[in-house]
């Protein structure tokens, strides 16, 4: 009966043994929680986008003509601000927030500048008519 006795208490200590050593050897996995948001999804599928915009052009409607029609292009060079109303060619200052003063407002005339600055209000304007 002793022989049972010794041999059970051996083998339960076997496996208690075991399992310690086995605790310590198996390494913890750490757990990564992956949650989902608009941003994240946003991430995902922005690149999708452009290719829907290339793969479906702009449909031609009445609202979007009213749109481009009222719509005006104001272009940043330096510390001012071009843009095209009413077939005239405007510049105004642009302050230190970044805000255009319209205060400022004047025609740029073409008529006085240089040569130089006659090719960068040429490259403004074709800027600012780009796809018109």
């Amino acid at each position: 009966m002793q022989e049972y006795l010794i041999g059970s208490l051996v083998t339960i200590s076997i496996v208690l043994i075991s399992r310690l050593f086995l605790n310590k050897r198996v390494s913890r996995k750490i757990r990564v929680e992956t949650r989902e948001s608009q941003a994240i999804r946003f991430e995902m599928i922005k690149d999708s986008g452009i290719i829907y915009e290339l793969l479906h052009p702009k449909i031609k409607t009445q609202a979007t003509e009213h749109h481009e029609k009222n719509i005006v292009r104001i272009i940043f060079v330096e510390s001012q601000a071009y843009w095209i109303r009413s077939n005239v060619f405007y510049t105004a200052d642009v302050d230190e927030m970044g805000l255009v003063d319209f205060d400022s407002t004047r025609a740029v005339d073409t008529m006085t500048m240089s040569k130089v600055q006659l090719d960068k209000m040429s490259f403004i304007v074709e800027k600012l008519t780009e796809g018109r």
